[in-house]
């Protein structure tokens, strides 16, 4: 069987086709990411932009395209926090079906945060205590695991595009500002995950688009992200204005509007959780989704 997974966020669209065996044996055949920015303007307009509409139309086409040149047998295509907020989601997928075929199912929050350890904990050998944190555009997902298996999952509606749009706006943004959104996330964090402070926790992994930008643009090493890496960052972009962000962060200049609140997003998380570090891994949402197909099938 070849199987087609769309992960479809707030920030990309990314895309693999798997050729799975009879012994449920996989080869990844292809492999996409496009920046489309679905959830551009949506935290502050609570809908769907007619721009982002557009560019997600024009890459789904591309979608079927390469599918169908792949001979793929099945596609499984996910949407995440954007189509959870959005009060215009619905049109878009009607519109999405009867122009490109696709059926794009809305996941929830707790689904997409159980995915995601599906994926990532396939690959991790630890029986230690380990927290995952994926940062998206427009939420955050946590999970705890123990011995290898996922605990406690949940998903908070908090991501890096989602936290500038409300909070910063500008670039830079005021002090005032971002103090706003740090009491925030504190606050957020500790309604939802004041619990897992009962836990010591080791070890944490971190996943998706906004983490592993951060790995790259820190100059950290070993697949792992210090904190005080972060916090030197942090200083280093706050007074910046978009222009020179972008210059700076170089091949990652696409998240400069972003970068910002991610990394303070993450340096929250850290600190909540008391941790110096956290790893990085390639692992993520499609995986567990892929686990989830073979597993199923």
């Amino acid at each position: 069987m070849r199987l087609g997974i769309v992960d479809l966020g707030t920030n990309s669209l990314r895309f693999d086709i798997y050729k799975i065996d009879s012994s449920k044996n996989k080869k990844l055949l292809y492999r996409s990411k496009e920046m489309i920015r679905l959830g551009e303007d949506l935290f502050v307009t609570k809908k769907i932009s007619m721009a982002a509409e557009r560019r997600v139309l024009k890459t789904l086409s591309k979608v079927v395209k390469i599918a169908e040149a792949h001979r793929t047998d099945k596609m499984c295509c996910y949407g995440t926090s954007p189509f959870r907020e959005a009060v215009n989601a619905e049109r878009l997928l009607k519109k999405i079906q009867k122009k490109t075929g696709l059926n794009i199912e809305v996941i929830s929050g707790q689904h997409e945060a159980d995915l995601i350890a599906k994926g990532i904990l396939k690959s991790v050998r630890s029986l230690k205590p380990i927290l995952l944190i994926d940062i998206g555009g427009g939420s955050t997902e946590f999970t705890l695991a123990k011995n290898g298996l996922s605990k406690f999952s949940i998903s908070i509606p908090f991501g890096s595009l989602k936290l500038q749009d409300i909070y910063l706006k500008n670039h830079p943004p005021s002090q005032e500002a971002i103090e706003k959104m740090r009491r925030a996330i504190r606050k957020t964090l500790e309604e939802k995950l004041g619990f897992y402070r009962q836990e010591k926790i080791p070890t944490a992994i971190g996943s998706a688009g906004t983490i592993k930008a951060l790995y790259k643009v820190t100059h950290s090493r070993h697949k792992k992200i210090d904190i005080k890496n972060l916090e030197n960052f942090l200083k280093k972009i706050k007074n910046k204005k978009l222009p020179e962000l972008k210059r700076l962060l170089k091949t990652e200049g696409r998240r400069g509007d972003i970068i910002l609140a991610g990394t303070i997003l993450l340096i929250e998380c850290l600190h909540f959780f008391n941790l110096k570090s956290i790893s990085v891994t390639k692992w993520g949402l499609r995986d567990g989704i892929l686990r989830e197909q073979i597993d199923g099938a």
